[in-house]
């Protein structure tokens, strides 16, 4: 019986694309959302990392001559500021292609934008209380590429038609 079942659903996936390779829409997709898993994969790993991190002082390890010429690290609020700028002009850009239905822009780019504010926080010795805001608008931002994604797809995969036998 289950030699039966195994043999129908290879029966209707080769009658479909017999002959034939997977459609080019497909495949652009399947390559897309492979992409976006990895990215969020990628994100939740190094988020793990720091978050491990997150009451280390990065700074304390170096000479004291060493933090002379670095100086004081920066304050949290002006990472805190580009957060919010880089945040929002990432999600102004995100649904705009939502909205047309345009070609998700998947790069990789984006993984190092959020890690870095990880890092900045990490310097000012502040990534204990801001850990959860780089946390969640990166979660957001990879949510809305996935909505795109989603939107996409449904914009240039054809339609399904109706089960035979089904009105």
């Amino acid at each position: 019986m289950n030699g039966l079942m195994k043999s129908a659903a290879d029966a209707s996936f080769s009658e479909r694309f017999a002959g034939q390779k997977i459609p080019v829409h497909e495949q652009t997709i399947q390559v897309l959302s492979r992409r976006g898993i990895i990215g969020l994969f990628l994100f939740l790993l190094v988020s793990s990392l720091f978050f491990t991190l997150r009451d280390i002082d990065l700074l304390a390890p170096l000479a004291e001559s060493a933090r002379v010429i670095l100086g004081c690290p920066p304050p949290p609020d002006l990472a805190t500021l580009a957060l919010a700028g880089y945040t929002l002009s990432a999600m102004v850009l995100v649904l705009a292609r939502i909205m047309t239905g345009a070609r998700p822009s998947l790069k990789w780019v984006h993984l190092g934008y959020r890690t870095v504010f990880y890092i900045f926080y990490a310097v000012s010795n502040s990534l204990a209380e801001n850990f959860m805001g780089v946390f969640v608008a990166g979660l957001v931002l990879i949510g809305l590429e996935q909505l795109n994604i989603w939107t996409h797809s449904l914009k240039i995969l054809p339609r399904q038609k109706a089960l035979p036998g089904r009105s």
